[in-house]
């Protein structure tokens, strides 16, 4: 049964649950492989929280600290993935699967013990865990001190500074209970993900239009101003990535188009096979800019092509004042890409 806190509770009301999840690491963790003799501290993160990702990088200094000390800590991922919606996403490069767990892990250089709780949703469930960040801190006898906050959103100067710090670092005896206000995203459980097939219903409805541009045109796609940061793909019927890339843009463009992000499909390909283009795109569900133009046409969109690219189909490119920041070809790298979008669009 999840517990209830009240005002007046001490450390005894409350002890730690039994779980065993599984770790980035390929293991299988359990109480008793958290066996220091201090206080131990349990935070619930999720990839996709902009508040779970200001804290990743200060968690990772903090474990450095611990790993001095009689105390520790590890990390849980709560949500249930299939429940989170493309507008949950729009803050991150990574959603929260077991997979991206353990591509954020690598990434950030996690030395903490990184555990996936969204399938089952026991541990969560247990310590009735509703937002991430969300931090707990067992004393020696494994009896709950602390819940709260990692920390303050201002800007963190020093590491002792952080709530987390101070409930970890306190007398592992302590009986007294101590709370702290908690603020983020709410985690994601099985009752919402009838919400987010909904949504992404309603998404999947939306008109896919395709224009076929002559070449005095084109300098259009160029020129036009839209959103604070342009995705231009460039893509041709024959390219065998076709239908995998086609979804990963339409998946991006669903996840940032709210902040800003405009998504531009060029295809080179026949005028006269325009209606079996449209078909590929709404296939994808596509329902971005989407332009066709004949293979003759396309010089003007050149400048758009690294002199390192070796084929121009089929190609991405993050365009910024006309300017290109990021490209790749072939088979789109979607974690890549979003990174890329989201270290320019910011947290």
């Amino acid at each position: 049964m999840p517990f209830i806190l009240l005002g007046g509770e001490r450390a005894e009301d409350i002890a730690l649950p039994k779980f065993l999840l599984p770790g980035v690491s390929g293991k299988y963790y359990k109480n008793n492989d958290f066996n220091k003799s201090g206080n131990l501290g349990i935070v619930f993160l999720s990839n996709h929280c902009r508040i779970s990702q200001k804290f990743q990088d200060y968690l990772v200094d903090l474990k450095s600290m611990m790993d001095s000390t009689e105390n520790d800590f590890f990390v849980v991922s709560p949500n249930k993935e299939s429940a989170i919606d493309p507008d949950d996403l729009a803050y991150s490069d990574l959603g929260d699967s077991f997979l991206e767990m353990k591509t954020r892990a690598k990434h950030k250089n996690y030395n903490f013990s990184y555990l996936y709780d969204g399938e089952r949703q026991e541990l969560t469930n247990a310590l009735d865990v509703k937002v991430t960040p969300s931090a707990f801190v067992f004393n020696k006898n494994r009896k709950l001190t602390y819940f709260g906050r990692i920390g303050g959103l201002d800007e963190i100067k020093d590491l002792n500074e952080l709530d987390f710090y101070k409930a970890l670092m306190r007398n592992n005896l302590e009986t007294t209970l101590i709370k702290t206000p908690v603020y983020g995203s709410k985690v994601k459980v099985a009752d919402d993900i009838k919400t987010t097939e909904a949504k992404l219903k309603r998404y999947s409805k939306e008109t896919v239009k395709l224009s076929v541009l002559e070449k005095r045109n084109i300098d259009f796609i160029k020129r036009i101003q839209i959103g604070k940061l342009k995705l231009i793909y460039i893509w041709a019927n024959n390219d065998k990535e076709k239908r995998d890339n086609l979804i990963a843009i339409s998946n991006i463009h669903k996840i940032y188009r709210k902040r800003g992000l405009a998504v531009i499909t060029v295809c080179v390909e026949s005028s006269e096979n325009a209606n079996l283009i449209r078909n590929e795109l709404e296939k994808a569900q596509v329902s971005a800019f989407n332009f066709l133009v004949e293979g003759q046409d396309f010089s003007p969109l050149t400048s758009f092509v690294p002199n390192s690219v070796k084929s121009i189909t089929p190609l991405c490119v993050l365009v910024n004042k006309q300017k290109v920041i990021h490209h790749q070809g072939g088979k789109v790298e979607n974690h890549i890409l979003r990174r890329k979008i989201v270290d320019f669009l910011g947290l």
